[in-house]
């Protein structure tokens, strides 16, 4: 009697393991994961409306903040939480990083044109957000879009709309028994390298988009940048089970055009200012490098892919981005 009643424990405790085993429908869905990070961003413009004058004053001795919550924090906790250097190599360094490294992953499940449409609409907004403090009179306190916000959330859009990346073995399905060795390519091994980084650098976009809100904008300017990345994120977050592709080659055509008159605006109103003249022409050889990625992408896409519409090569309609099951059904 005792063997039997281990055993039926045994069976109880394997079936209640199994029921509360994470499934892959009980991961968090697209639109919870940007749910997530917009309360982080919101919240982090609050805590930066509550402790505006100390985190303005950035350790100034003179400074007087009267009346501010007790957590508010010494600009010297700030700068170790939130070093220049990280938001210098993750927010200044724009989107190519992260979007390279999720990229293989997209190609293999022919949801590329998920991430040429995000870096169209990037394209298309980036250089309103750098400069809109131009179109401000100058009477106006300074005030601008978190580009840094914008930037973080922009490259998360794939991540939180690709619910399910191409497996390892999907991307080595092509080779199923070719030898990992020095002088032959490992696609698994190469797949789960790249989902693994591209997984740890998400987290730190997470993590930036929160410090940089806290401490380094207010909660309209974050709120702005939010605001802005809803744009190519719902644009996206609408295509499964529909036919519409936004990185078409007429709309690439369209906004590289208005791409281009919006940097010929923006470099006469500087011309008076060599400094952030020079910024501006930086700012422009690493966009044309993401033009050049676009249409590379592009052209990949309807050739190699035959995806170019939305469809796949024998007809049926191919996904852009996660399966049915990983989005909402509202």
């Amino acid at each position: 009697q005792l063997a039997q009643l281990v055993k039926l424990g045994s069976r109880c405790t394997g079936t209640w393991l199994q029921q509360m085993a994470p499934s892959r429908n009980r991961w968090p869905t697209p639109r919870a994961r940007f749910a997530l990070w917009a309360a982080l961003v919101l919240g982090g413009g609050c805590w930066y409306s509550l402790c505006a004058c100390s985190l303005r004053a950035r350790g100034a001795p003179d400074a007087r903040c009267v009346g501010e919550p007790p957590f508010c924090l010494r600009w010297a906790t700030v700068q170790a939480i939130s070093p220049r250097w990280l938001s210098n190599s993750v927010g200044t360094s724009g989107p190519l990083v992260s979007w390279l490294l999720v990229a293989p992953s997209l190609a293999a499940s022919q949801r590329m044109p998920l991430l040429l449409g995000v870096m169209l609409w990037y394209l298309a907004l980036i250089m309103p957000v750098r400069y809109a403090h131009l179109l401000l009179p100058a009477s106006w306190p300074s005030w601008d879009p978190s580009g840094h916000v914008f930037v973080y959330g922009a490259q998360l859009v794939p991540f939180w709309l690709s619910a399910s990346l191409a497996s390892a073995q999907s991307l080595a399905s092509a080779q199923p028994n070719a030898p990992c060795t020095l002088t032959r390519r490992c696609p698994a091994l190469a797949a789960q390298v790249l989902q693994q980084a591209a997984g740890g650098y998400a987290l730190v976009l997470v993590y930036c988009s929160l410090t940089t809100a806290a401490f380094f904008h207010s909660l309209s300017e974050s709120a702005c940048a939010l605001g802005l990345v809803c744009i190519p994120y719902f644009a996206h977050e609408r295509a499964p089970g529909s036919k519409r592709n936004w990185a078409t080659r007429k709309a690439g055509v369209y906004l590289a055009l208005a791409w281009l008159a919006e940097t010929v605006a923006v470099a006469h109103c500087l011309r008076a200012q060599p400094r952030l003249l020079g910024r501006l022409r930086r700012q422009t050889w690493y966009d044309l490098v993401l033009w050049f990625c676009f249409w590379t992408g592009q052209r990949w896409t309807r050739k190699g892919m035959g995806c170019g519409d939305g469809h796949s090569r024998d007809g049926s309609s191919a996904p852009l981005v996660g399966d049915p099951a990983d989005t909402d059904s509202s």
